[in-house]
């Protein structure tokens, strides 16, 4: 039960976190979750945008392994575009920080160092 109540605020840290790293000229498809795996599939105006994004999840407190599946050329709306798909994963609560320290932006559920 309290990994259920540590973990209900995933979606809104994912989502909020999607926003904040996202570079300019990158535009998400779709977004899936699989557990602690997110699938992100999407298009950049280059290669170079999507190696960005890569280094924003890495740095990130609450994503983390972004792992580039493929990333191809295709024609949308009559222009050339980079469709890519990498696989990213949520940091739970309990890897967020290592034991005794709370990650920057931790719900208030993570345990803190005792007092």
């Amino acid at each position: 039960m309290e990994t259920l109540q540590a973990n209900r605020t995933e979606a809104v840290h994912l989502l909020d976190q999607l926003v904040r790293q996202l570079p300019d000229g990158l535009y998400l498809r779709s977004v899936r979750q699989n557990g602690a795996k997110v699938t992100l599939v999407g298009y950049a105006q280059s290669n170079a945008r999507v190696s960005t994004l890569m280094r924003n999840i890495e740095s990130s407190p609450w994503l983390t392994a972004p792992e580039l599946v493929e990333i191809k050329s295709v024609p949308l709306d009559k222009q050339k575009v980079n469709e890519f798909t990498l696989n990213l994963r949520i940091k739970r609560a309990a890897e967020a920080a290592p034991p005794g320290k709370v990650p920057p932006g931790a719900p208030p559920t993570a345990k803190g160092p005792s007092a």
